[in-house]
């Protein structure tokens, strides 16, 4: 019988520039027990679909057509008092910006707790209290943290907080809106195993909304493919991803980033330098950066980092947290270096100490050959200028209250003391060059009005425009579909070909790094575990956490489905 049945479903948005169809006569089944992954890019209607399910439209959505029948209940005529009594304890949902999901103010244990207590009243406080331990194992949180506040967790574990609280009351349906996008491979790989394990224990029904169909075939019994507010193919996993009939659903198997589609010729991304570097300057910092030879641009030595908890207002002192253990590695002019690791490995702090964001315990920041410890003032503005960087989320980076003009050109104002005129013509060959053409259209469009891909090629162009010598590009396609990430990457690669500029890829899809990087390291709580060329050390692994990683890579159904139908790796 089934648990769920749409019919014909349409969603309206009604704009200032008039009536957008999110959802066209959209129509599936999701039985108990059974899992269904509605997958297509940014903009499709997936999850307009998914809050439509829920009852928590925007007030300028309407649903115009269809059913929404749950136990053969139509959802879409429930009163307000009767879906509230579903959300939660029936239905509950993952929501994708765990950053946006959590009270900042409220414990993370106390807001899991505060689920049952709301839709779980019979539950007393100590079956509460066992339960939300159950759930702080079931999605790889420590206990420890439960007392902790959401701004001192990592994203990832933000998001894991977050599917406890839709896994507190076992519901019988669960949406989940790209509940591992924020996620690690190895924590995304527990998540999806844990969400197959409850669903076959308890018989819960998941729609699993996402862009990423390697995650989708992972655990999906059927599919849905959505385009441009229409379902343009739907059916089993096996018989769609063996023969897939719509040019998209095509698209999207492409774009899939595995291990093995990921294995480029070396010479497309071989580094310009490689030589070891000289000998170290000391003293006070060259403000012109002269030291251009080959060798190392940036080197750590032997660097530490820690942090503390609690104390004053925040409760007991706790001891400290070990965030780096004696790193050391250095990153090759003209090369992509990929740093690869788990949340909390230590991989973002080591690119913050890199920017002059952290100071680190112990050791040595060289840049150039001289030594970036203490920069103050004129050094250290002179080092921002040639250190910039791509942050994670396009959502949050960019000033809401900034044109995309205005946010690309403050930094030349900021380090060429010129005013926002002087640099449009500078300012539109970078942005036509990232592929944000026609120019007009977007430099007087503010970030509410632009796409995630079209965000993070406005972050690029900011940290572009001032022509660094070295870019920390920190998760910078973690957030973005799989067609908009590929565009990213070329991005990247071409500013590498084309300005010699040096990247510092910081990720947790080690596919991702072996597409681009020329050379890689692992870190694993705080230590660096593993690290050379891209191509050895992913093909013949020796540490044991880079082998987990590669295992936890998402996509190998759909690697294996393909190989079989076509004969070999596309």
């Amino acid at each position: 019988m089934a648990l769920l049945e749409v019919k014909n479903l349409g969603i309206t948005y009604h704009t200032r520039a008039g009536a957008v169809a999110a959802a066209k006569n959209i129509s599936f089944v999701l039985e108990k027990g059974r899992s269904l992954g509605l997958i297509g890019e940014s903009g499709s209607g997936k999850t307009t679909i998914g809050l439509g399910l829920m009852g928590l439209l925007a007030d300028n959505a309407t649903v115009d057509t269809g059913k929404v029948l749950f136990k053969e209940e139509d959802l879409l005529t429930l009163p307000d008092e009767a879906m509230m009594a579903l959300r939660g304890k029936k239905i509950s949902m993952i929501f994708q910006a765990a950053m946006n999901s959590l009270n900042p103010v409220h414990r993370v244990g106390d807001q899991v707790a505060e689920v049952m207590q709301v839709h779980c009243p019979e539950l007393s406080t100590s079956q509460v209290n066992e339960r939300v331990k159950e759930l702080f194992d079931d999605v790889g949180l420590s206990l420890s943290r439960r007392w902790d506040y959401p701004h001192q967790y990592s994203g990832g574990m933000k998001q894991r907080a977050v599917i406890a609280m839709a896994l507190a009351c076992s519901p019988d349906l669960i949406i989940a809106d790209e509940p591992t996008t924020a996620l690690d491979m190895t924590v995304q790989s527990q998540i999806l195993k844990k969400l197959v394990a409850i669903q076959q224990e308890k018989k819960i029904s998941i729609l699993l909304i996402s862009h990423d169909i390697g995650v989708v075939s992972e655990i999906c019994h059927d599919i849905a493919v959505m385009y441009q507010g229409d379902m343009v193919e739907y059916g089993t996993r096996d018989e769609l991803l063996a023969s897939p009939c719509h040019d998209f659903t095509k698209k999207l198997m492409a774009a899939c980033l595995t291990i093995k589609k990921s294995n480029l010729p070396s010479d497309s991304r071989k580094a310009g330098g490689g030589a070891s570097p000289g000998s170290v300057k000391t003293g006070a910092f060259d403000d012109g950066f002269l030291d251009e030879g080959k060798g190392a641009i940036a080197a750590f030595s032997h660097v530490s980092k820690s942090y503390g908890s609690g104390g004053f207002f925040l409760g007991p002192a706790r001891k400290r947290i070990a965030a780096l253990k004696d790193v050391s590695l250095e990153i090759r002019r003209g090369e992509i270096f990929g740093l690869v690791g788990a949340s909390g490995s230590g991989k973002t702090t080591l690119g913050r100490i890199l920017l002059k964001l952290e100071q680190p315990d112990a050791g040595t920041l060289l840049f150039n050959n001289q030594d970036a410890g203490y920069l103050k003032r004129a050094s250290l503005k002179a080092f921002r200028q040639k250190v910039q960087m791509i942050s994670q989320d396009p959502y949050q980076s960019l000033n809401p209250d900034f044109s995309v003009y205005d946010i690309v050109s403050e930094p030349l104002i900021i380090h060429e003391k010129k005013n926002r005129k002087a640099f449009s013509q500078r300012i539109c060959t970078l942005l036509e060059n990232l592929g944000l053409s026609p120019v007009m259209e977007y430099l007087h469009r503010y970030p509410h009005q632009l796409s995630g891909g079209q965000r993070q090629k406005v972050a690029i162009a900011r940290g572009m425009v001032l022509n660094p010598q070295l870019m920390v590009a920190d998760e910078p396609t973690s957030m973005l579909d799989s067609s908009v990430s590929m565009q990213i990457f070329n991005i990247i690669l071409s500013l590498k070909k084309n300005q010699g500029v040096t990247f510092l890829f910081i990720t947790h899809n080690i596919a991702a790094a072996h597409l681009l990087c020329d050379r890689i390291a692992v870190i694993h709580n705080g230590e660096i575990v593993e690290t050379g060329d891209c191509r050895e050390v992913i093909n013949r692994p020796r540490a044991a956490h880079t082998k987990e990683l590669i295992d936890s890579q998402p996509g190998l159904i759909l690697e294996r489905t393909m190989i079989n139908s076509q004969g070999g790796v596309p």
